[in-house]
């Protein structure tokens, strides 16, 4: 993830402020690595706790085979908003 903003418009003033870095701005989100046009299925997620406050912001993925693969990235950010994102890629 290279990057990731909410509209100015939907974030309270005194919580635009706390904001240093643009990956503050998310909660968790999670990857469906074989996205069909139906279910998205979280085959992987990285999220906050209080435990652990820092998220993943990179993952990788090795397909078993070749062909035309859809990815749908699914994004839930500190306001319970929820993003999806779809990537075509093709494995040679």
């Amino acid at each position: 993830m290279k990057n990731f903003i909410i509209p100015p418009d939907d974030v309270p003033q005194e919580v635009q402020g706390k904001i240093t870095h643009w990956s503050q701005w998310i909660d968790y989100w999670a990857v469906d690595w074989n996205y069909r046009d139906d279910t998205f299925h979280n085959e992987w997620q990285s999220y906050r706790s209080k435990q652990n406050p820092k998220i993943d912001l990179t993952v990788s993925h090795v397909y078993d085979n070749e062909g035309n693969y859809t990815v749908l990235i699914k994004v839930i950010d500190i306001l319970g908003n929820d993003t999806t994102k779809v990537i075509h890629i093709a494995i040679k």
